[in-house]
């Protein structure tokens, strides 16, 4: 039973609060607390929105890549591969160890 508030509880909180802030600072607290809580609300359910397309959009993309391509039978596809050349201080230049 520790989630459950009971109407003297909440009686006892609220006559503490006011006898901690006072009367004036009340009403001001209670708006603030109000605005931070639908601030709260609004960031995290723009999140878990980002989220969920961020989460779908990967699966898109990833089935449009996984369909292979398939050549007609005797064509042939040429791969170069690029390696990169030595650095010009080092050709001709033997180890001296």
């Amino acid at each position: 039973m520790l989630g459950i508030l009971e109407p003297g509880h909440l009686i006892l909180i609220l006559l503490a609060a006011l006898l901690i802030f006072g009367p004036r600072k009340l009403p001001e607290l209670g708006k603030s607390l109000g605005q931070t809580l639908r601030e709260f609300r609004q960031h995290t359910s723009g999140l878990s929105s980002d989220l969920s397309a961020s989460l779908s959009e990967p699966a898109a993309q990833t089935q449009a890549v996984a369909q292979p391509q398939i050549l007609p039978a005797g064509q042939t596809v040429q791969v170069i591969a690029a390696v990169p050349a030595p650095a010009a201080e080092h050709l001709g230049q033997e180890s001296h160890l």
